[in-house]
This record gives C-alpha cells, structure tokens and sequence, in this order.
C-alpha cells in the first residue's frame, strides 16, 4: 500500500478541529482511503505509468476530500427535524471532483518531449526562385528578377 498523501497532523492544521481518539484513527484511515482514490481516479483520467503528483497538491485534495466526508458521514443532501431544516452544500462520501483532479494532472509541459529542426539547403543555389505560376523551380541568375 503506498503511503497518503496526508497526515492527521496535514488535516488538524488544515480544520483546525480537535480530534478524538477514535476521530484520529478515523481521519488516519480516511486519508488512505482518499488517496488510493486520487491514484485510481489519475490513472483512469490517463495519468501516464508511476505519475506522482505534486505533492503540495495531493496533500490538499486529501485533506479536502476527508474534510467532506466528515462533514457530511451520511452524504445527505439535507435534514429535517420537526420545523427546522439543514441543507448540506457538499455531498457526503469520499470523491474527488473534476477541479481537484483536473490539478493534480500533469501538465502538458511536464510530459517530455522532442523536437528536430534541420535546415537544408535544397542545393538550388544563389538566384533560385520559386514562382507561383510554374510548378517547378527556376534558376536565374543573380540580380535578375522577372
């Protein structure tokens, strides 16, 4: 299993929330389950072979991702209790949305790549030119102009 993203310590600095014992272990486990998702999703969005994230990132994502899912444990969209009603501006669960994955992505300049430039000379010579009624070149010679 490969290490989170995040630590217990990463969340409590982030909510600033003091946690419980059994709350602890929780977010500990929820933070591993976060970021086994985070891999799986890069994977599928077509991160290529042993990508790593940035990890300033990733550390954030898993932390925003069990943030929601402490929140809302039940993922209910709202409550109603006798005439009071809340209403949850998250759902419930562990995802990472389109954004956070969209930011964990590597970039395109991160992908390697190649070019080659050759300049060739098309061994025409001083004076060639190429004009657009011919369909091929002529050779004049040098200072003349048609």
């Amino acid at each position: 299993m490969a290490d989170p993203f995040a630590t217990v310590g990463d969340y409590v600095d982030r909510t600033g929330k003091t946690l419980t014992p059994v709350q602890q272990t929780q977010v500990e486990a929820l933070l591993a389950d976060a970021s086994a998702l985070i891999r799986s999703r890069l994977k599928r969005a077509g991160a290529p072979p042993g990508f790593q994230p940035d990890a300033d990132m990733a550390r954030a994502v898993a932390v925003a991702v069990v943030v929601r899912r402490m929140a809302n444990p039940g993922g209910l969209r709202s409550r109603m209790v006798g005439g009071w009603q809340e209403s949850y501006g998250e759902d419930g669960g562990l995802y990472v949305t389109d954004d956070e994955l969209d930011s964990l992505m590597p970039d395109e300049s991160d992908e390697p790549q190649a070019y080659t430039l050759v300049a060739r000379d098309a061994g025409f010579g001083e004076g060639a030119a190429l004009y657009p009624h011919h369909r091929h070149f002529h050779h004049h010679p040098p200072g003349y102009w048609w």
